[in-house]
């Protein structure tokens, strides 16, 4: 048995997700490549026919792009990706900028050093128009970014999950990241793969596509337990948002998660296990009739199976 060249590493493509569109003709890919010059991975976004009488094609060439999903209509593919803001949210005037300005031929002065920008771009909801062509547009322009998302039945709005910190936690965040110190009160307080832990609570919001308008639902959030896998929002045909969350009595303490449902205005939240399971990658059936998911033994995570009520 021959042993395989490191360098051949670097001619392998791995697939990570896929996604099929609405009508099976198309297939989204999610790959990760390796950039032998740089030493780093590159994760691209391709399309290609489902029949494969076309090679894919790469739609992202930055490295940053995750979890497609297409549109019920197929009409767009949305995406997780950290780039710089769309070009729509970084020119022109703000819409409640109700002064005149006075004229002067001095070019507006750049805020190199402004505290309310972050170095590093967030990650926030994109989505290509397959119809129309071109570059992605971004969908959501949250502060602490978005860390998953599912489309509405309807195409014209989607649930996002989101970290929303009050002003003293964003004090204290902004002050770790400055190498404050780091203040710990809770038991779970570190986590492989996230490091430091903290109290932050993340929300369901529900964002118009169009016009990016945000509405958060308050009664779906992670309590600041969600550190497992996050909260995993599936938006059902009949209008039903589902998600997981841990709100136990002492969450710290276990890996229950159990799978909720929401209206999209934030009313009817309504438990639908028995804080006996650990639950993830929830998955709607076509009439919303059926809501099928992975299950685990919170005290045992070798032991699984898939569920569905």
């Amino acid at each position: 048995m021959h042993a395989v060249p490191t360098a051949a590493l670097y001619d392998i493509t791995r697939v990570l997700e896929i996604s099929v569109s609405p009508d099976g003709e198309r297939v989204a890919l999610l790959t990760r490549e390796y950039d032998y010059a740089d030493e780093e991975t590159v994760t691209s976004l391709w399309v290609v026919p489902s029949d494969g009488s076309r090679e894919p094609y790469r739609l992202t060439r930055v490295s940053d792009a995750s979890s497609p999903k297409w549109s019920p209509d197929g009409s767009k593919l949305a995406f997780l990706a950290a780039r710089e803001h769309d070009p729509d949210l970084r020119v022109g005037r703000p819409d409640d900028d109700s002064e005149e300005s006075e004229e002067t031929d001095e070019e507006p002065e750049e805020e190199q050093n402004s505290t309310d920008e972050k170095d590093e771009p967030e990650s926030q909801v994109w989505a290509f128009d397959m119809d129309l062509g071109g570059d992605a547009r971004q969908v959501t322009a949250h502060d602490e970014g978005v860390s998953a998302f599912d489309w509405g039945p309807d195409g014209e709005r989607m649930v996002v999950e989101a970290r929303d910190p009050t002003d003293e936690e964003r004090e204290y965040l902004d002050q770790r990241e400055d190498n404050g110190p780091v203040e710990v009160e809770r038991l779970q307080h570190k986590f492989d793969g996230t490091g430091y832990l903290d109290e932050v609570t993340t929300y369901l919001f529900v964002v118009d596509v169009d016009t990016r308008e945000m509405e958060r639902l308050d009664d779906a959030n992670d309590g600041g337990y969600g550190f497992l896998r996050g909260m995993e929002p599936a938006w059902g045909p009949h209008g039903r948002i589902a998600f997981v969350a841990n709100h136990t009595d002492w969450p710290d303490d276990n890996y229950i998660r159990d799978i909720y449902t929401i209206d999209p205005d934030g009313e009817r939240r309504r438990k639908l296990t028995d804080s006996d399971l650990s639950t993830a990658e929830l998955t709607w059936n076509a009439d919303g009739s059926k809501l099928a998911f992975v299950a685990r033994d919170p005290e045992n995570w070798y032991v699984g199976s898939i569920e569905s009520l």
